[in-house]
């Protein structure tokens, strides 16, 4: 574990005001919702696209936002419409709040898309992270970064139950991957040249409320009550590192207060879930069984991507993940059930 580069006073650093790129999307809806509930001012920066979240539902994930923001004393909520890789929209958000802190979530999403789509996704992560960073450093007033990769850069591995540390060799097998590979090591030139504190977060698979549409576990969730097809790729033994993603938003939330100079963490449970299993917990929940669509392995999935090693997040960040794969699922369909009687 490497713990270099890690500063004097390292224990904690106060931001007011953080800018959260991605913010209408899955991840970044969350992430921004965090910092609201501890009372901060979040900017969100968002380029209210439809790729993989549709543009209704980012706005659905904003209107949230905006009523948390109001219901919390001293929380404020701003919202920038730009892209990262657009230096003035990202400029305006900067001269208008001046945040300290900025959690780049903003990525093209999505393996198996990134494989017919390679330059799409080579552009945005590498070159909007490149950008969003120089921009960053010319305004000034961001002291600290946390990034958010991904564990496709690892690409597979041999065996289930493997567990990954943070200097496992990255070997991405999708164009995905491999931007998030790329991003990174923008990250660590900017750390370099700029100074700019930099924590990346490499996040497992995730799942939850308002989970976007391509993720299988709300796949599971929506169709497996409407006994409409399930699609299950291969065996059903393709395995990976579901973590409910109010733990995710945990350690980004604690990693923006760690300045530590430039430090990757794996964020995950520990522990592997096979497509089987994941299908029988949302049987379980829903208390019906699933109609399978049997299918072959699609190109670019890794069938087994390796267990998160989260030891270093535990160490120093004084993170861990607390939520069980089936208190998970059925926190999610109750968030489901809700939102469904709202719109009734």
């Amino acid at each position: 574990m490497n713990t270099e580069n890690v500063n004097a006073d390292s224990s904690s650093a106060d931001h007011r005001t953080v800018l959260v790129t991605g913010a209408a999307g899955f991840f970044g809806s969350h992430i921004a919702a965090r910092f609201l509930r501890a009372g901060k001012n979040v900017v969100a920066f968002d380029k209210l696209n439809g790729e993989t979240t549709s543009s209704d539902e980012k706005q659905g994930n904003l209107g949230r936002l905006r009523s948390l923001a109001q219901s919390i004393p001293g929380a404020e909520f701003s919202v920038f419409r730009g892209d990262v890789l657009d230096e003035a929209s990202i400029r305006e958000a900067l001269e208008a709040t001046s945040p300290t802190a900025c959690v780049h979530a903003a990525s093209m999403v999505d393996d198996r898309r990134s494989v017919s789509h390679p330059r799409e996704y080579l552009t945005t992560n590498i070159i909007g992270t490149q950008t969003l960073l120089q921009t960053l450093a010319e305004h000034g007033s961001v002291r600290q970064v946390v990034y958010i990769s991904t564990r496709s850069t690892f690409g597979q591995v041999d065996s289930p139950g493997q567990l990954i540390q943070e200097e496992a060799p990255k070997r991405p097998i999708n164009p995905y991957g491999s931007s998030k590979v790329g991003a990174e090591a923008i990250c660590h030139v900017y750390h370099h040249l700029h100074g700019i504190d930099l924590n990346i977060i490499r996040i497992f698979a995730l799942y939850g409320p308002h989970g976007r549409p391509d993720m299988i576990p709300r796949q599971l969730m929506e169709r497996v009550g409407a006994g409409a097809e399930i699609p299950k790729f291969g065996t059903g033994e393709a395995n990976r590192d579901w973590m409910y993603v109010e733990d995710a938003t945990e350690a980004v939330f604690l990693a923006a207060h760690k300045p530590m100079g430039y430090q990757i963490f794996n964020i995950g449970t520990g522990r592997g879930t096979s497509l089987n299993e994941l299908i029988a917990t949302a049987e379980d929940v829903i208390g019906k069984g699933a109609n399978i669509l049997h299918l072959p392995v699609p190109p670019g999935d890794a069938h087994f991507v390796g267990i998160a090693d989260n030891n270093k997040a535990r160490l120093m960040l004084g993170w861990e993940p607390k939520t069980s794969l089936r208190q998970g699922m059925q926190k999610t369909l109750e968030q489901m059930e809700a939102d469904a009687a709202d719109e009734a």
